[in-house]
């Protein structure tokens, strides 16, 4: 059921009143909270609002117009401060405020958890003194995460997060990215299609596709012709070939679908691109990541980062520490989430 939910709501079709008839609403509602696509819902109900309960017409109205409101307040502050910002150098809208410009148009809005903006130009001091004084704070021990009135900023200084971990240059150079101008945000830049694709690719596997909303998110932008098979170069295609098994073993695409033979994996590689993409474990898809990695020993540089990050990074998540009680944490993590894996196991 959720599967043909997220077709509908990829395409630019209404739900029909076959499809919402004998649905357990109390189950969509909890579903769609938690894998955030619940703001997507109410705009696909113009032709069934007679047979769904009024109570649930309301929760998905109020999900709808909240995810509104957050976009155009902060569309509101971006446009404010569009001037100073753009003096520093290119600003680039990704994830959410990128994917709205180009996917989400009204009726539809996706919700948001943040504003994601990358600065490719060395200007992210620049840029975060300028929230700062707009009237942003820094948001716990985040640096480059800002919050004003429940709005949230993370400032991207790399975009594949080479900035936490510099191994994850290994795989996909920055120099390859093209940005062009926003028609969402005057002033402002969104990556290019194609580009932006791969990015949402990216951060989807990082993520272990835990939030069907980055499949929902993967699916239109194949539907629009942006995330196709094409690749430049093996990395990008490892990336690809991992998404689409994420996307057919979820039965969101058909198998077979994904038919570039420009590069050759190895049986090994292909085996554990498909176990990685059946698990929903959170870390998974880190993992998975190693393998775009073009040698071994870059493969292992990759995996060493991410099982004990720099101390910054460790600092992010566990406090100001010691670097002993630091690795101490981490390593604890580590065994806990080894057992869990092992008792599902």
């Amino acid at each position: 059921m959720f599967n043909d939910h997220i077709t509908i709501l990829a395409s630019d079709q209404s739900f029909d009143k076959s499809q919402v008839n004998g649905i357990d609403w109390q189950k969509v509602c909890i579903h769609a909270v938690n894998e955030g696509t619940a703001s997507l819902y109410y705009p696909k109900f113009d032709h069934v609002k007679d047979i769904i309960p009024e109570s649930i017409i309301r929760f998905f109205r109020k999900h709808y117009e909240n995810a509104l409101i957050y976009k155009d307040i902060s569309i509101q502050i971006l446009n404010e401060l569009q001037p100073a910002l753009s003096n520093t150098g290119r600003v680039v809208l990704i994830q959410g405020l990128a994917l709205t410009e180009t996917i989400y148009q009204e009726p539809r809005c996706r919700s948001m958890g943040d504003i994601d903006l990358f600065l490719p130009d060395g200007n992210i001091d620049a840029v975060r003194r300028i929230f700062l004084e707009y009237g942003f704070k820094q948001f716990r021990d985040y640096k480059n995460v800002l919050e004003y009135k429940q709005i949230m900023i993370d400032l991207h200084e790399g975009l594949w997060g080479t900035d936490r971990f510099s191994q994850r240059e290994y795989i996909i150079p920055e120099k390859n990215v093209t940005t062009i101008p926003s028609k969402l945000i005057q002033g402002f830049f969104v990556l290019c299609p194609e580009h932006l694709a791969l990015h949402c690719a990216f951060h989807g596997v990082k993520h272990t596709f835990y939030k069907k909303i980055w499949l929902l998110d993967l699916l239109m932008l194949y539907n629009a012709g942006s995330f196709t098979s094409e690749a430049d170069n093996r990395q990008e295609y490892v990336l690809k070939c991992l998404v689409f098994e994420y996307l057919v073993n979820r039965g969101i695409l058909p198998s077979g679908v994904y038919n570039n033979t420009n590069y050759h994996l190895s049986p090994f590689t292909k085996r554990i691109l498909k176990v990685a993409s059946q698990l929903d474990r959170p870390g998974a898809g880190q993992v998975a990541l190693a393998f775009l990695c073009p040698s071994l020993g870059k493969c292992m540089d990759y995996l060493g980062a991410i099982v004990m990050p720099p101390k910054q990074v460790l600092q992010q998540m566990y406090g100001k520490l010691s670097y002993p009680e630091l690795a101490g944490n981490r390593i604890w993590d580590i065994i806990k989430y080894a057992g869990r894996v092992f008792v599902k196991c």
